[in-house]
């Protein structure tokens, strides 16, 4: 059994595509998920599932969230080792002008198109 972090985009955003965490936790664990844990509203969820790629995954959980609450939502899931990585390559570890609680990181799905200037 692997850990992994779901990371769902554009849930309980302005009031739409609400999904309370008790049932996100529940359409989880229809999957055969152990260990499911949600973290407040964010539409995050951490997991342990048998060793599969990550995009396998993400399409399982897109298909029941549209089955079980009726939209498509973006779902991005990583594995224990990749988070691991990004903390141990974050660029400004260590710094003592950066205090760690005002980090923040991004997850993107894929590379951000250039910019082309406006």
């Amino acid at each position: 059994m692997n850990t992994h972090i779901a990371i769902l985009r554009g849930i309980n955003v302005s009031g739409k595509n609400k999904i309370k965490m008790d049932a996100l936790k529940s359409s989880f664990m229809s999957l055969g998920f152990e260990k499911v844990q949600t973290y407040i509203q964010s539409g995050n969820v951490v997991f342990r599932y048998q060793l599969t790629s990550s995009g396998n995954l993400e399409e399982l959980i897109n298909s029941q969230i549209q089955k079980d609450f009726g939209f498509d939502l973006p779902v991005l899931v990583l594995d224990e080792v990749e988070l691991a990585n990004f903390v141990k390559n974050n660029p400004f570890a260590g710094d003592e002008n950066k205090e760690a609680k005002f980090l923040h990181v991004t997850f993107l799905k894929g590379t951000p198109a250039k910019e082309t200037g406006v």
